[in-house]
């Protein structure tokens, strides 16, 4: 082994080998670690390759084995901060969902409305897809997520509710130029709904009578609203927001204006539509004998009527959960009914006015639907039994002046009691 003896200048070295030959060795330093070179004959090449590894130290070029495994962890450094400016470039379903939410919070949407939007991001969005890129999802996901609501139960209409959320949102995301494509568009090609009017629940005119009489022996104070829900198809937010002024008893008609739901009040209805409601008789009557004895009563007491038409007996605003547990589901139980959600008494006006036969455009706007689809959707089972043992339309054609051939009062009515006379010839001749 060779043994150092002399320091002959700086980072060279002088030695004798085990033959007793002199010789010499270059030493360097990188990266805190001591580099060493043997075996030169000359001090002047030991010196030589000194300075050209120092140059390589200066270029990083010592050890190219080195220099690029540094070189890969820095190019993977980079790769990732790329990516994270990438994802924060494309936000996820999470992040853009409270963008989503904030953004509709402005728009005067109504607050029923954003407040599902906010239940099924949390419920059914966020939990499956929330760090997935808004851009990496596609129909085929949102199909494996309808499967996956499936199998969890949900009815097909809270499916459609979580498409159109997703439609809606992304509809923003869009607008935003975060994606060009709405994976949810046409949600009822990626789920069969059931048709609306089997669900629909309304109540037989018996039991709609054992309702009333009930209310009105058990719960007087508020018979009155009871009957209106059954006579004006009102949903009930829109009935806990009428005001007196609201009424209008000589022509026997409501307007409707507001809506009280969720705990707030809303200054159109449901459809954002203001509209006239008809009264009937006993329901005009049974509103102008409770505003007399209400007025009444403020007399006596030295008080200002409540500003709602209906109240609680204490004078407050009814609250939906409040009236349903306190109220509804006693009055059907000492009714000897089942249990019906009160929204079961708009249904049972609908039945009455379409069984009827009256003109569906009037039902539309009775019930204040958006669109007369919505009226026919729900309650096209009574428009069809409505129609049994009517008389067919086209027996209106009967006697109306449509041209030639036409019998100058030949009226269905003279036909069906037998008082046409013949004036004419007689047949064949």
């Amino acid at each position: 082994m060779a043994r150092i003896t002399t320091l002959v200048d700086t980072g060279l070295y002088q030695y004798e080998t085990k033959a007793g030959v002199v010789r010499f060795m270059a030493t360097t330093k990188h990266h805190r670690q001591y580099v060493r070179k043997f075996g030169f004959p000359t001090i002047s090449k030991a010196r030589q390759w000194r300075q050209s590894r120092i140059g390589c130290i200066a270029d990083d070029r010592l050890f190219p084995e080195i220099k690029a495994q540094r070189d890969e962890i820095e190019r993977q450094a980079e790769i990732e901060r790329q990516a994270e400016i990438e994802r924060q470039q494309r936000p996820t379903i999470s992040s853009y969902g409270d963008i989503f939410i904030k953004a509709k919070e402005g728009s005067g949407l109504k607050f029923t409305t954003i407040r599902r939007y906010q239940s099924i991001l949390d419920t059914h969005l966020k939990p499956v897809w929330g760090m997935i890129p808004l851009a990496d999802i596609d129909r085929a996901k949102v199909r494996e997520l309808v499967a996956a609501l499936n199998d969890k139960g949900l009815k097909p209409k809270s499916i459609k509710n979580v498409l159109l959320c997703i439609s809606s949102l992304y509809s923003d995301a869009i607008e935003d130029g975060h994606v060009q494509h709405n994976p949810a568009l046409r949600p009822s090609k990626l789920i069969k709904t059931a048709k609306r009017s089997e669900d629909v629940v309304a109540f037989t005119y018996e039991e709609e009578c054992r309702v009333l009489q009930t209310a009105k022996d058990k719960c007087p104070h508020y018979f009155p609203f009871i009957l209106l829900l059954f006579r004006t198809g009102l949903r009930e937010g829109e009935a806990v927001a009428l005001r007196p002024e609201d009424l209008d008893l000589q022509i026997r008609q409501l307007w409707v204006q507001r809506n009280f739901t969720a705990g707030r009040m809303s200054d159109t209805p449901k459809s954002r539509q203001k509209r006239q409601v008809d009264l009937s008789r006993d329901l005009a009557d049974c509103l102008r004998d409770c505003l007399t004895i209400r007025e009444a009563e403020a007399m006596l007491g030295d008080t200002q009527p409540s500003e709602w038409l209906f109240t609680t007996p204490g004078g407050e605003m009814i609250r939906s959960n409040n009236f349903r547990e306190r109220v509804w589901k006693p009055l059907l139980k000492a009714a000897g009914l089942p249990y019906r959600w009160i929204h079961s008494t708009r249904h049972t006006y609908a039945s009455r006015l379409i069984m009827s036969q009256a003109n569906i455009v009037y039902v539309q706007n009775q019930l204040g639907h958006s669109s007369i689809k919505t009226t026919v959707d729900n309650y096209v089972h009574w428009m069809k039994e409505s129609k049994r043992d009517s008389v067919l339309e086209v027996d209106r054609l009967i006697g109306q002046n449509l041209g030639a051939g036409c019998t100058p009062g030949c009226t269905p009515e003279a036909v069906n009691m037998g008082t046409i006379e013949n004036k004419g010839e007689k047949w064949g001749e």
